[in-house]
């Protein structure tokens, strides 16, 4: 037990954490991903490098229409720094600067009225304009920031397509890791469920093949195969008894109707004084005979139904002289057959914990078995053994074989004697009425056909356990 607990922490639960594990790895780089495609669209697309210059070497370039967007503007200067000519939208009022304004431009103060600006300066190269000077609001890039987002949503646009990606990739991801542990857990639990399905609804000897699992569900389709095998058999057995029970309560009614047919009609030829006086003795003799036969039969089948539960009374007895009194009951008839009885019973005291009254039933029953389907035989031969621990008594006879193919259920409950030895009479029930006994006793009761001989051995412990 405690390897399968241990196989089945390795099992499902290793899956589930492998696959949280793989799950959160998938996020990490899922957000990774989000990150760098917004990232690549942000920076390739609408943020172009910071370059003050942007204006005049390139006015069409991304970065030329940056710096449009946070408000600056280019103006060509003379030689004495006389506004000449204005590229995009001018903020201030000037149309010329002294060299010290210039240098205040490019290098402002803070809070200081006039510099209020921030300018890039640098020569030109030809014409009439000696300088080029880039100008924006020294607080331009703030208000400049809070303008895009609100009025082009730019960054909006960049959050979306960040959330965007991120969640098509989460839901990918749900999408893998759902399918994979479908494939592992829940494929295996359909075909259990459809298995145990068709087990309701009355189907026999259903069998799983075997699939990918983890070990759990193994342990668990082989658990099912083998409840359902012993299922089926269970149900074979059941509806063989079944019709056996059925087939011997039928012989058993027939045996019933004939000895109560001749009792009533004997019992109706003597009330209506249709019989001679002096043949009054012989047909009561035979009504006696018949219900002999009824309560014999009543007897049998009230015995193999409540074999379990009747009261078992152990004591101390010497089983061989007990044998010895049930062969010597049995001589005269087994006489009467013409037969020998060869009796090979030491003189030693064999003593054995048991219930005389049963014990003597199933002895009986043997001996009586014998003689009664002994009619090829010769003789019938009764001995008794102490083997270590085990004492084996044994009924034998030269008689007919027992055929192979009814040696397995002789034993049975529901199996007639006569269909498996030649002979009429009995009920089927007194091999399967010994076999009960000898088991209650904790011992069995076997069947071999020996030296010519058809042997029962009745083996009991020496020290017989026994329940009250």
């Amino acid at each position: 037990m405690e390897n399968k607990q241990i196989k089945t922490k390795g099992g499902i639960f290793r899956l589930l954490v492998t696959s949280y594990i793989t799950f959160a790895v998938l996020l990490v780089i899922s957000l990774f991903i989000a990150l760098i495609a917004s990232f690549v669209l942000f920076t390739g697309r609408d943020l172009a490098p910071f370059d003050p210059f942007a204006l005049i070497d390139n006015p069409d370039s991304p970065s030329a229409r940056l710096n449009e967007d946070m408000g600056m503007w280019l103006e060509g200067l003379d030689a004495h720094f006389q506004i000449v000519t204005i590229r995009g939208k001018k903020l201030d009022e000037a149309k010329r600067y002294t060299e010290t304004e210039i240098f205040e431009l490019l290098n402002p103060i803070p809070n200081k009225k006039l510099n209020s600006f921030q300018g890039f300066i640098r020569p030109a190269e030809e014409g009439e304009v000696s300088w080029w000077l880039v100008k924006q609001p020294l607080n331009n890039v703030k208000i400049t920031y809070n303008i895009e987002l609100n009025a082009s949503n730019i960054y909006a646009r960049y959050f979306f397509v960040f959330v965007s990606t991120f969640t098509l990739l989460f839901i990918l991801n749900c999408f893998i890791i759902s399918k994979y542990l479908s494939r592992k857990i829940n494929e295996p639990l359909k075909v259990l469920s459809f298995g145990m399905e068709k087990i309701r609804n009355g189907d026999e000897n259903v069998f799983l093949e075997d699939f990918k699992s983890k070990t759990e569900f193994d342990d668990i389709r082989d658990s099912f195969n083998y409840m359902s095998q012993k299922l089926y058999e269970e149900t074979q057995t059941r509806e063989l008894n079944e019709s056996r029970k059925n087939r011997l309560l039928t012989d058993l009614s027939h045996d019933i109707k004939t000895p109560v047919a001749t009792i009533k009609a004997y019992a109706n030829a003597l009330a209506e004084g249709l019989v001679k006086e002096e043949k009054h003795y012989s047909y009561l003799k035979a009504i006696d005979s018949k219900a002999d036969r009824v309560s014999c039969l009543a007897d049998d089948l009230f015995t193999v139904l409540s074999l379990d539960n009747i009261t078992f009374k152990p004591e101390n007895t010497d089983i061989a002289e007990l044998f010895r009194k049930l062969c010597v009951s049995v001589i005269d008839e087994i006489e009467a057959k013409g037969l020998l009885l060869k009796v090979d019973i030491p003189e030693d005291i064999i003593n054995a914990t048991v219930d005389v009254s049963l014990l003597s039933r199933a002895i009986e029953n043997l001996l009586n078995n014998a003689i009664k389907y002994n009619t090829a035989g010769s003789f019938i031969r009764a001995s008794i053994i102490r083997v270590n621990d085990r004492i084996v008594l044994s009924v034998s006879d030269d008689g007919a074989e027992i055929p192979v193919e009814c040696r397995d259920t002789i034993f049975d409950a529901f199996i007639r004697a006569d269909k498996s030895r030649s002979s009429t009479g009995g009920t089927g029930l007194g091999l399967a009425i010994c076999a009960g006994i000898v088991k209650r006793h904790g011992g069995s009761l076997t069947y071999s056909r020996e030296n010519a001989e058809n042997v029962f051995c009745i083996t009991l412990p020496y020290h017989i356990p026994f329940s009250p």
